[in-house]
């Protein structure tokens, strides 16, 4: 600066006991825009100053009473950055160096004749002043700022984790936790921080987890997994996450809801679903499955009949006879897809070996099932959900794919997970409709997650299709 600068709307106390010189340096400063106030000793200015009003204090070290120093020490005591520059005469030179230790601006030394200095000294000490106080003001919004996120962060009711994404592919570390997440997890937040967040995912879901938290598209989808609390429990989540980079680190922000009273819901929603089908299919193998029988039975015996007597209307009774065993199987065939009854007496193994039976006979095509009894599913809701799976995926391979051969296949892994798989020589899923493809595949993860188990889809190398359910 050069002192060339205005002082408009800047407000000076000035303490000087000597009119001469306070009037002078008052009419200076008013020339350059400044709002300029005096006092002709520190008592009267410690009665006008407030920081509200003034901007700056300029101050004579010798006063009448109560001096200049005694006057800083005050206003240090209660406004710390406030500017206080202090006037000294010639003789005073030392008393300077002690309104500099007491922590006084500037000091300026007495005649006052460079007044392009006594200005750049006030304007410095003032836009210091105004600095300091825009600082603390950030500061204490980013104090009142940080303070509100913490109190969302740790009051949410989803889970919120925060994770450091490995940049060469490595496992990814927990940073920090939310209080609901420690909750549901069952652990603090300190065993929770710099654990891998695989720790938190059953071995079957880590490595499918942990590429969605690299490939997906910040907040735009949902993935749905299980965690594992600290007792070993699984309970299923739907994941969202937001991706970020801080000081050079990419991050992870992982919203967490547990979804178990939703799929609970789905549960019961799927159950009576199943019932209704299940139901649906008696009412048909008993109703009209029995009528239709019945027809069939009469129609051979009318064409035995009509046989022996010559009769012109034999084609006629031949044509309802084997429309009617059509009719037949076909209702046999819907009834073991709304009601497997091999289900209900021998369980899937004898279910899945029937419906590759009957897949053969219906429709003409290879279908061959191998069953490793030691892979069926624990529970029969969820042999129900596998038997479900095949009988969808053996649908699209013979509806969309064109498929001729088809095989389904259950078996034990070393590590002790079921996989179950259905291939076929079909056209693959580049031939499936978009929305029944979605629909179906949609239905069959449904059931995998259900199963606490996971669904992948491939195409084969040769052509096809290859559908696996895997379980624990």
């Amino acid at each position: 600066m050069n002192g060339t600068h205005q002082m408009g709307g800047m407000r000076v106390l000035i303490v000087e006991d000597e009119p001469a010189c306070r009037d002078a340096l008052k009419t200076m400063l008013m020339m350059r825009g400044a709002s300029v106030a005096t006092a002709s000793d520190a008592e009267q200015a410690l009665r006008s100053f407030s920081p509200s009003n003034f901007d700056a204090i300029l101050a004579d070290i010798r006063l009448p009473g109560m001096n200049g120093l005694s006057l800083l020490r005050d206003i240090r005591s209660r406004y710390p950055d406030f500017p206080v520059i202090l006037m000294t005469g010639y003789s005073s030179v030392s008393s300077a160096v002690d309104a500099l230790k007491l922590g006084a601006d500037d000091y300026l030394v007495k005649p006052i004749h460079d007044h392009d200095k006594l200005l750049d000294t006030l304007w410095s000490s003032i836009e210091r002043h105004r600095l300091i106080l825009r600082n603390k003001s950030l500061q204490e919004q980013l104090r009142s700022s940080e303070e509100k996120y913490r109190a969302l962060f740790e009051n949410a009711g989803d889970m919120i984790i925060v994770v450091l994404l490995n940049p060469d592919g490595g496992p990814a570390a927990i940073l920090e936790a939310n209080r609901s997440a420690c909750s549901a997890i069952g652990l603090d937040r300190d065993r929770l921080r710099d654990r891998p967040f695989a720790d938190l995912l059953p071995p079957l879901r880590r490595k499918d987890t942990e590429a969605f938290l690299r490939a997906s598209a910040s907040g735009a989808e949902s993935y749905e997994t299980f965690f594992v609390s600290a007792s070993g429990d699984l309970f299923p989540v739907e994941l969202r996450v937001e991706r970020l980079i801080l000081e050079g680190k990419p991050m992870a922000i992982v919203v967490a809801r547990d979804i178990s009273e939703r799929i609970r819901m789905e549960q019961d929603l799927a159950e009576a679903n199943e019932r209704d089908r299940q139901h649906l299919g008696r009412e048909i193998h008993d109703a009209l499955c029995q009528d239709l029988t019945s027809v069939t039975i009469l129609a051979a015996s009318l064409q035995k009949r009509l046989a022996s007597e010559k009769s012109q209307s034999l084609a006629d009774a031949a044509m309802i006879h084997q429309i009617s065993k059509r009719a037949v199987a076909f209702c046999k065939h819907l009834c073991a897809g709304l009601f497997p009854a091999e289900m209900e007496s021998e369980g899937l193994v004898a279910a899945l070996e029937s419906l590759a039976r009957e897949t053969s006979h219906m429709f003409g095509v290879s279908c061959e099932a191998s069953i490793d009894r030691d892979a069926v599913p624990r529970t029969r809701a969820s042999s129900l959900h596998a038997y479900r799976i095949v009988q969808e995926a053996v649908g699209n391979a013979i509806k969309h794919g064109g498929a001729t051969r088809i095989e389904i296949r259950l078996a034990r892994r070393s590590d002790g997970l079921s996989v179950l798989t259905v291939r076929d020589n079909g056209r693959g899923f580049g031939a499936v409709p978009q929305d029944g493809k979605h629909l179906g595949l949609k239905i069959m993860s449904y059931r995998a997650r259900v199963m606490g188990g996971s669904l992948t889809v491939e195409n084969g190398e040769g052509g096809g299709a290859s559908i696996s359910c895997i379980w624990p």
